[in-house]
């Protein structure tokens, strides 16, 4: 006969076992804090929100904290090294806008550039062409930069001063301040006049530009330029800055209003559009002239003569090549009349260097010009033509 198992022992196995099942039911999870980004060039993490009050820590551009609570405009974090503390709630961006903006930037990345230029003035980077649309970061003052496109937009009344602005809420996904959510003041007094209701709407130019990696600032450029760094996993998530070194040139892309962007054209574009009363939108290199002093670059520049092509990113065209016997260069191609839109598209083909761009008044379809040497004709006629 199997021995009996004794009671007393039974009756202690099923303490035990409520016991540890009281524990765990009874056991606080720990609390989940929603996650946020520092994005501000800087941000000083202090001990308290008190009057005297001492430096926890320095926290770079993308560093991410969980925040814990937010009081008025100050909101209490912890990073993910342990440290806590309290810093300005305007300074971080949600995971939400955060994501949004490194697609921005994985996309900018893909597109060819148009030109290049610097920020005259600090400048406001946003999500969207418009001045209420979601401001991400603010650029310094003569920050390089790549231009990828360009957009006219009704102009709109400025943003509400600060303070006036909501508070950020990395909870809900809505954002403000210094690093990010609407305009602030400093980005232009006012747009334009509106002359009468029955005009149309006064509109603005805005470039989707990055932060160059390659070009030089301007003398005096701002050691300050700022913008965005990718993981490793590919730029689906923007990695922090490097904390040892707020000011490192991380890359950035987003629109800014255009009159805050000065184009930086080699010569000879600026001295013979200027001759000739082009307003230089974009340019592109084509192939090179052979010299005896080296090679020579030669340029296709895009532009207008007016300021202002309605629907249109550039109405006229110019190829400006290497003559090697005048030791000059040479206008070669004259087209006005156009509605070109960005961006300009250089390809090599066998018979040639090709440009391309689409054409708004061909429903976008794609013109197609060819360069031999110094010659360039067009390839794709367009069905139609819009007089400018």
């Amino acid at each position: 006969m199997a021995a009996r198992f004794p009671r007393h022992w039974i009756l202690v196995l099923v303490l035990i076992a409520a016991a540890i099942g009281g524990a765990l039911y009874f056991r606080r999870r720990a609390p989940q804090y929603p996650s946020a980004y520092v994005s501000d060039r800087a941000a000083t993490l202090w001990s308290t929100t008190a009057v005297v009050r001492q430096p926890v820590a320095t926290l770079a551009y993308g560093s991410r904290v969980a925040v814990v609570r937010q009081v008025g405009d100050q909101a209490q974090v912890r990073t993910d090294d342990g440290a806590s503390g309290w810093l300005d709630a305007r300074v971080l961006m949600d995971p939400a806008l955060w994501k949004q903006s490194a697609e921005l930037l994985v996309h900018a990345r893909t597109l060819p550039v148009q030109g290049v230029g610097h920020t005259k003035a600090f400048s406001n980077v946003h999500l969207e062409p418009g001045r209420q649309t979601t401001r991400i970061f603010q650029f310094g003052r003569d920050v390089p930069l790549e231009v990828f496109a360009r957009k006219m937009v009704p102009a709109a009344s400025p943003a509400p001063a600060a303070g006036t602005v909501p508070v950020a809420n990395v909870s809900t996904g809505s954002s403000a301040g210094n690093g990010a959510g609407k305009d602030t003041p400093r980005e232009d007094a006012a747009p334009p006049d509106q002359e009468s209701p029955n005009q149309p709407p006064k509109e603005e130019e805005w470039l989707l530009v990055m932060r160059s990696a390659n070009g030089a600032a301007p003398s005096g450029a701002s050691a300050g330029a700022s913008s965005y760094a990718t993981s490793q996993s590919g730029g689906s998530e923007p990695a922090a800055a490097s904390s040892t070194d707020a000011t490192a040139a991380i890359p950035m892309a987003g629109w800014v209003l255009a009159q805050f962007v000065a184009l930086d054209p080699p010569q000879p574009i600026p001295d013979y559009a200027g001759a000739s009363g082009l307003n230089v939108v974009a340019w592109v290199a084509l192939d090179p002239a052979v010299d005896s002093g080296g090679a020579k670059a030669q340029y296709l520049v895009a532009g207008d003569h007016d300021g202002a092509s309605r629907g249109c990113d550039f109405n006229a065209l110019r190829a400006y090549t290497w003559d090697a016997a005048r030791q000059r260069y040479e206008t070669a191609y004259i087209e006005n009349d156009l509605c070109g839109e960005l961006p300009i598209v250089v390809r090599k083909s066998p018979d040639g260097t090709e440009f391309s761009f689409p054409n708004v008044d061909d429903g976008n379809r794609q013109r197609v010009y060819r360069m031999k040497q110094t010659t360039v004709r067009l390839v794709t006629e367009s069905k139609s033509s819009r007089g400018r």
